[in-house]
């Protein structure tokens, strides 16, 4: 069990043997071969297998219900009855059973992930980078997405413009948020306020996003929430911000402008 992960995980070292260049009509033979060392990394995430339980439940229930009263399955409960249930006929009569062992297989390797690196030999090292890699594709998901920036054509260039430098101020802060994060993981400290998941980042801007600003005339304070963070504050390396008093200004040496 690995504490930054939070995921179960080994590493078994394979010899992978390949053809690197095989030449139409040539014979494969010992000369034609070459090998290089893979590691395969293996993880288990105990929480991703009691979810998939948990959801095939609630699926094979809504197919023991329907049958119950004499509904129509849809194409995916179908399959779910073939693949789960023990089909029985007497005479006329047809009835259904649900088959421990089929639910067991078929829960089996839920929980489980490979990756395979002939780069990476540590396991939690290949997991963190693989998911920068998915993070960075959601980052192109939402351009496409939210911002609509799939289309060629906008009936507003300025507009577009102005979404997209947006998101990628949101990018920007988004990955120093991770980085800062990171870092403070693997230096063994440890918070109760910070989420339990590998990539905390986006559940702490979502907590941070409620901390208000309030401005008046002499300066500006923030809320309670602001000082409630401060583990999460912490762990980013950002003080907690506090009241500030508008500073006076010189305008003696300023020019002065008619209107």
């Amino acid at each position: 069990m690995d504490w930054l992960t939070k995921v179960f995980q080994i590493t078994k070292e394979i010899n992978w043997t390949f053809e690197s260049d095989l030449v139409e009509g040539q014979v494969t033979s010992k000369k034609t071969k070459e090998s290089t060392i893979l590691y395969w990394h293996i993880y288990f995430n105990r929480q991703f297998a009691e979810n998939a339980r948990q959801g095939l439940i609630e699926r094979i229930d809504r197919v023991r219900e329907k049958i119950y009263n004499g509904e129509e399955l849809d194409e995916n409960e179908l399959t779910l009855l073939e693949d789960v249930f023990e089909k029985h006929e007497e005479g006329d009569m047809i009835s259904y059973t649900i088959s421990n062992e089929k639910v067991d297989q078929k829960l089996r390797y839920k929980g489980y992930q490979m990756l395979v690196s002939d780069k990476i030999s540590d396991a939690r090292k290949a997991w963190c980078v693989y998911q920068e890699r998915r993070i960075l594709e959601d980052t192109f998901k939402t351009l496409k997405t939210r911002l609509s920036c799939v289309r060629n054509r906008v009936s507003d260039n300025e507009s577009l413009i102005g979404k997209t430098f947006v998101q990628f101020l949101a990018t920007s802060i988004e990955m120093i948020v991770r980085a800062r994060l990171r870092k403070y993981l693997e230096e063994g400290k440890a918070s109760d306020s910070l989420p339990a998941d590998y990539d905390p980042a986006r559940g702490i801007l979502d907590s941070l996003n409620n901390v208000m600003q309030t401005k008046f005339c002499e300066g500006y304070y923030f809320g309670e929430s602001a000082e409630q963070k401060r583990g999460l504050f912490e762990a980013l390396g950002v003080s907690v911000p506090g009241p500030e008093t508008e500073k006076e200004q010189d305008y003696e040496d300023e020019e002065e402008t008619e209107f």
